[in-house]
């Protein structure tokens, strides 16, 4: 028998995401776990995901930025959030 689909809300910190993702994994599962995210076009949550993507490639290679740069950094990402 096939386990309904578990829906949870877009979390804006995608640690809390990954957690919850980690959490069903672990959780006795004993049969393959695929997670599925449905995203609505030009809306905030879209940015929001791509704002996530950006700050995990800027956290790789955090230690060579200087203020200036991270400050620069903070302005686009809030024009690109709410920008048509």
């Amino acid at each position: 028998m096939d386990s309904p689909p578990i829906q949870h809300p877009f979390f804006f910190v995608s640690i809390v995401e990954e957690q919850a993702i980690d959490r069903v994994h672990r959780i006795g599962q004993t049969k393959p776990v695929s997670v599925t995210r449905f995203v609505i076009k030009n809306t905030v949550e879209e940015k929001m995901l791509n704002l996530q993507s950006r700050k995990r490639q800027l956290a790789k290679a955090a230690l060579s930025f200087d203020k200036e740069q991270q400050a620069q950094e903070r302005m686009q990402d809030l024009v690109s959030l709410f920008s048509d």
